[in-house]
């Protein structure tokens, strides 16, 4: 039972800079790509695998999961319904989704809702493929033949981006952003009123262009990890402090969704997983704000060692029940 994890999305300005390296590198015009975007569910990533061997098995974000190793009931729900996935069609792919509801999350609509795994991915496993995800139409007879939510059932929006002009769609990618944290459609359409986290883009499979790995997010001031001006940036200001660029990129939202990493991995609230929090901390930074330190003409290991003490004091106030 190999561990098959789904991507990171990054956000729009690291979509932007994939493009624009991937068109350098092969020598052709910057391209213009159409997305879908489908509504940031706010709950924790989970995965029903189907291997060409058969049978299925359970994903967290960072590893296989069962009914004894759980991750916020997720296996054991699978295993509840075990009728509904072993009469799947096919083998050799692997279903991605937010496992959402009830005691999962808080402070979103969705929080409110009876517990659901809403599919949002397929993978298609088999290695030849140069991209392996499924199409939005795909995705959706997959969800309707295991009995599954499926994210395209709600609402989305289509967009156009001009990578020679990214600029130009910012302004509508806030614009429709700001109206799902004000109301998640989502959450609406289970009869539950509240706020939603944001907009995931898909790209659409294009001929000439490689778009398998150019999704991106774009979440609400409330749920954003980094407190940038804008919530689809191009570029980041360059920041004349290591305060001021700390407070800006380590949210309590960030720290939040880390130790839910953390919870992911088995690992409790407990004083002696210290040097893992920090670990799972400083590798979300690096991944995600790297080029906002470099910009920022600021020491990496001065905004490190800043990154560190503010998270260890989180941590702390934490298990000392302050925070």
């Amino acid at each position: 039972m190999n561990h098959i994890p789904f991507p990171d999305i990054a956000q729009f300005r690291n979509c932007i800079r994939i493009v624009k390296e991937r068109a350098e590198h092969r020598g052709v015009p910057l391209p213009t790509i159409n997305f879908i975007g489908s509504v940031k569910l706010h709950g924790t990533n989970a995965s029903i695998v189907f291997p060409e061997s058969g049978g299925h098995y359970e994903q967290s974000r960072t590893q296989v999961i069962t009914s004894e190793k759980d991750n916020a009931g997720f296996s054991k729900w699978v295993k509840d319904n075990e009728e509904k996935f072993s009469k799947s069609i096919g083998t050799d792919y692997a279903v991605y989704g937010e496992w959402c509801g009830q005691g999962i999350q808080k402070g979103v609509a969705i929080s409110q809702i009876p517990k659901n795994f809403i599919v949002f991915a397929v993978r298609n496993l088999d290695s030849t493929f140069h991209n392996p995800w499924y199409k939005v139409d795909a995705v959706k007879v997959i969800a309707e033949d295991l009995g599954l939510p499926c994210i395209y059932d709600y609402p989305t929006w289509e967009i156009s981006i001009d990578f020679n002009h990214p600029e130009n769609v910012q302004n509508r990618l806030i614009e429709l952003t700001q109206a799902v944290e004000a109301e998640c459609p989502v959450g609406k359409a289970f009869g539950v009123s509240g706020i939603g986290e944001g907009i995931v883009w898909w790209p659409e499979y294009n001929e000439d262009f490689y778009t398998g790995d150019l999704q991106f997010k774009v979440k609400g001031e409330k749920h954003s990890e980094s407190k940038v001006k804008t919530l689809a940036p191009i570029g980041v200001e360059k920041m004349d402090s290591i305060k001021k660029l700390v407070d800006s990129i380590l949210t309590d939202h960030r720290l939040e969704k880390k130790l839910d990493s953390l919870k992911e991995l088995g690992l409790e609230l407990d004083m002696k997983n210290t040097g893992a929090f920090l670990k799972i901390v400083g590798q979300d930074i690096h991944k995600e704000e790297s080029d906002t330190i470099e910009v920022s003409g600021l020491s990496n290991k001065d905004v490190m060692s800043e990154v560190n003490r503010r998270a260890k004091q989180f941590w702390v106030e934490k298990i000392n029940g302050n925070f």
